[in-house]
């Protein structure tokens, strides 16, 4: 892990360590180029101690969410396709009347119909 020019009084700069060590809200991260492939957390105001990280930690970052984002979606194509498949073993109809289908969950509507026969 490459550590660069500290604006904190020499604590670590890790990404982890962003706002407090509290957990991170991607979508409010904003950085500021400060050079030699630095950031600053640019959500800080100006004269305030903001950590600054490098470029590739940042990547890196990133790239394990998006691999835990990946995995979590691999995952749940497979439960929707085994639910899928039992309730085809079991004669439940593909495209049975409902609102879920038009919302694109066609599982609801296929739900519905089995608690229906219930």
């Amino acid at each position: 892990m490459k550590d660069g020019p500290l604006s904190d009084g020499g604590r670590s700069n890790r990404i982890d360590d962003l706002n407090g060590g509290a957990p991170l809200n991607d979508t409010d991260i904003k950085f500021e180029y400060v050079g030699g492939g630095y950031y600053r957390d640019s959500a800080v105001p100006k004269g305030k101690v903001a950590k600054t990280i490098h470029g590739d930690e940042i990547i890196r970052h990133f790239e394990a969410k998006l691999a835990a984002i990946e995995k979590e979606k691999n995952a749940l194509a497979a439960f929707k396709e085994w639910v899928h498949a039992y309730l085809d073993s079991k004669g439940v109809p593909h495209h049975p009347p409902g609102p879920h289908g038009a919302e694109g969950c066609r599982i609801g509507d296929r739900m519905d119909y089995v608690f229906d026969k219930m």
